[in-house]
C-alpha cells in the first residue's frame, strides 16, 4: 500500500483521527486505480479525485503536526505562545518531499519535540 496512505493511517499515533485525512476514501481509490491499472485502463476522474485527496490530507496532517488540531485560543483567550514555522517556507518542504518521495519523513519531521 502506498507509503503515504500509511503514515495518515497511523495519524492516531500522534493523537489524531485518520478519518480526518480521508483514509477510507484514499485506500478504496487507490485499489480501484490499481485493478484498473492492471486491466490497462486507467480512470482519469479517479486519479484527480485521489490527487486532491491526498493533497488534503497531507496538508492538513503537517498543519495538525505543526499547529495542532484545536484552536488554542478557543481554550484561554490570552493564549501567547506562537505557532511553529513551516521549514523552507510556502509549499517548498512538501515539494521538495513529494519530488525525492520523502513524504513520510518529512511528515514524522513536522512532530512536535520536546525540548531536553
Amino acid at each position: 500500500m502506498l507509503l503515504a496512505i500509511q503514515a495518515l493511517e497511523g495519524s492516531y499515533n500522534d493523537g489524531l483521527l485518520p478519518v480526518d485525512y480521508h483514509v477510507d476514501v484514499l485506500r478504496s481509490i487507490f485499489e480501484k486505480l490499481e485493478q484498473s491499472t492492471d486491466q490497462g485502463a486507467v480512470n482519469h476522474e479517479w486519479v484527480a479525485k485521489f490527487d486532491l485527496l491526498m493533497t488534503d490530507a497531507i496538508l492538513l496532517y503537517g498543519y495538525h503536526l505543526m499547529q495542532g488540531k484545536i484552536d488554542p485560543h478557543s481554550l484561554d483567550v490570552q493564549w501567547n505562545f506562537g505557532y511553529a514555522e513551516l521549514p523552507g517556507g510556502d509549499g517548498k518542504l512538501l515539494a521538495e518531499a513529494i519530488n525525492n518521495h520523502t513524504i513520510l519523513q518529512v511528515l514524522h519531521g513536522l512532530r512536535p519535540t520536546i525540548p531536553s
